[in-house]
């Protein structure tokens, strides 16, 4: 389980970038934008952009988000096919397949949809025009405007961005400044032409959802119908913050850098919590051969709470638990038709037989749970019944999990095969599992404040580490000579047929390792197919009948060789409860987000 556990968190981690690019249905080849400061501290703004398609769309989005403005008014959108320019006309009612359709929704953030079929490999030349009203804000000394120039919502990447931002009139280059903010893109430069007071921003290879922003200032002059922001003169301060801003980073960035030197000292702790905690005093020892013979009658469903990697109880330990009491004739398997008849799971029947005898607390809650909860009080259900009303019985599977759980748990403290119990053991273990999710903690938020992305390497390794540490625990002498019994029929369980005498085994033994085979292996169906070629065997001899053995004689059924492995799965299914989970995100930007897709 702690294997399964890591590897899957890894691949996670590994493949969440991918998931970014699969809503991708276009690129942004060519991104214009005119932005014209005007005196009043509007900005009008005329975009031109010139889409590929790599999917079938509806139609485009635009979405521009009015904060830090007071609106945003006047919005156009055209488009040139041919050479005959269209233009979007509103609509309260566009739905799929219309053209040249466009609404609008949402109130802060504003989303404009325009209506245009497009193909897989269309090209095509989109123009926007508005005005962003009160964007600029004059103080007594400067007049002074922080915006997006690209908004970072947007979904599509854009291969090159060029902005040019003219001032109300042409500024001396030494009374004016600008300073862009580029996230993640190949490259961002920008020139000044003092004799227009045009500043040309151009960026290159931007990925989807990042941002290119502007800080700008000029004399307050220049835009003297702008709305105030103060009484008081703003360049100083706004200087002041800016080296403070500047220092903070400095001093994150000189952070993220120390704290690797944390990271050896992490590992020290998790290397000497691993031999405390987890590492077994006789993990190098090779299991032996058994040649077949099972060890000890220690019930399956135990069994597999023994096993490297397996520290909790799930679907396989109470698959084990009926698969054992079927074995053993508490419960009856019997398959209808006859034997050139494929086996399927509205054909196989569980019938409880009313042996008496010493059950367990949760073996006789499991027959509980089947014949008088799925099985609605009657004695017989069909495998297909049971995965039908385990759907409606949602509650009670979960009842039934805790009450395994709970169960199994204290059966396995009573063998004494690990140290402090089943799964506790030393306070070092949750010690240090604390210190390596804190560790991961504070390596992400240095990552996320200093954006140095040299914190992300011991990130990673702190978080499953950290993870592990908590699925942590160590046998005894006892346990670790009990595993490497079992160990040993795990490996000739898994060898080839052709390698084993298997007609030396006995009916009886096949049937019982059969049911250990779905703990001990992943896959039982190779087993299956060994067991039923010496089944065979036996039943040509004329020593032993199919009746004789009712679990085996299903696996010489057509396609029987995969029926085992398929009954564990329902009956893991049937017993079993799900529920899952959703989440939500949100971003935005200060001085403007927005952005634009496809639907």
């Amino acid at each position: 389980m702690k294997k399964i556990l890591v590897t899957a968190l890894l691949l996670f981690a590994l493949l969440l970038p991918f998931g970014a690019l699969a809503d991708s249905d276009a690129v942004i080849m060519d991104y214009t934008k005119d932005m014209s400061i005007q005196e009043n501290g509007d900005i009008l703004v005329d975009e031109t952009l010139t889409y590929r398609f790599t999917d079938d769309v509806n139609g485009i989005t635009r979405v521009i988000d009015q904060y830090k403005s007071d609106g945003i008014a006047d919005f156009s959108a055209s488009i040139i096919e041919n050479g005959v320019p269209h233009t979007f006309v509103y609509s309260n009612n566009a739905e799929k397949g219309d053209k040249y359709r466009l609404t609008r929704s949402g109130d802060t953030e504003l989303e404009y949809r325009l209506y245009l079929p497009m193909r897989y490999g269309d090209t095509a030349v989109y123009h926007y025009s508005y005005r962003i009203i009160g964007a600029g804000i004059r103080y007594p000394d400067i007049a002074f405007l922080k915006y997006a120039l690209l908004e970072g919502e947007w979904e599509l990447d854009i291969d090159r961005l060029t902005v040019n931002l003219r001032l109300p009139a042409p500024v001396p280059a030494s009374e004016c400044s600008l300073e862009i903010e580029a996230r993640h893109a190949d490259s961002a430069t920008f020139v000044y032409d003092e004799s227009t007071g045009v500043y040309t921003i151009t960026a290159q290879g931007i990925p989807d959802e990042n941002l290119i922003g502007a800080r700008l200032y000029f004399p307050a002059e220049y835009m003297a119908a702008a709305k105030l922001g103060g009484s008081e003169p703003y360049l100083d301060t706004l200087l002041a913050q800016e080296a403070a801003q500047a220092e903070h980073a400095r001093k994150m960035n000189e952070a993220a850098q120390r704290s690797l030197w944390f990271f050896p000292l992490l590992l020290a702790l998790f290397i000497v919590c691993y031999f405390r905690c987890d590492r077994d005093s006789e993990r190098l020892v090779s299991p032996g051969d058994v040649r077949g013979e099972i060890p000890d009658d220690v019930p399956p469903s135990e069994l597999s709470l023994l096993l490297p990697y397996h520290v909790a109880v799930g679907a396989r330990e109470m698959s084990a638990v009926l698969m054992d009491l079927c074995s053993r004739g508490y419960v009856s398997m019997t398959a209808e038709g006859d034997a050139s008849d494929k086996v399927k799971d509205s054909m196989i029947t569980l019938t409880r037989t009313g042996k008496e005898g010493a059950l367990k607390d949760y073996e006789a809650r499991t027959i509980r749970h089947i014949f008088d909860v799925l099985a609605e009080g009657e004695d017989s259900i069909t495998l297909k019944q049971m995965k039908k009303r385990a759907e409606t019985c949602a509650s009670q599977a979960s009842s039934y999990n805790a009450d395994m759980t709970k169960m199994l748990t204290e059966h396995m403290k009573t063998h004494g095969w690990f140290e402090g119990g089943y799964t506790r053991s030393a306070p070092l273990k949750y010690i240090t599992g604390a210190v390596l999710l804190l560790a991961s903690a504070l390596y992400i938020t240095l990552t996320a404040v200093s954006e140095n992305m040299i914190a992300l390497l011991p990130f990673l390794p702190c978080l499953f580490l950290g993870i592990y540490t908590f699925f942590m625990r160590k046998r005894t002498p006892e346990g670790s000579a009990e595993l490497v019994k079992w160990l040993g029929l795990k490996e000739w369980l898994g060898r080839n047929a052709a390698q084993e005498d298997d007609s030396a085994v006995k009916p009886a033994d096949w049937e019982r390792m059969l049911v250990y085979a779905g703990v001990l292996l992943d896959n039982q169906d190779d087993v299956a197919k060994r067991a039923g070629n010496a089944l065979k065997t036996f039943a040509a001899s004329g020593y032993y009948g199919y009746n004789d053995y009712a679990l085996l004689y299903l696996i010489t059924r057509p396609g029987g060789t995969r029926c085992y492995s398929g009954i564990n799965k329902a009956v893991s299914a049937a017993v079993s409860s799900s529920s899952g989970s959703s989440v939500s995100h949100s971003g935005g930007y200060g001085g403007g987000g927005g952005g634009g897709g496809t639907f």
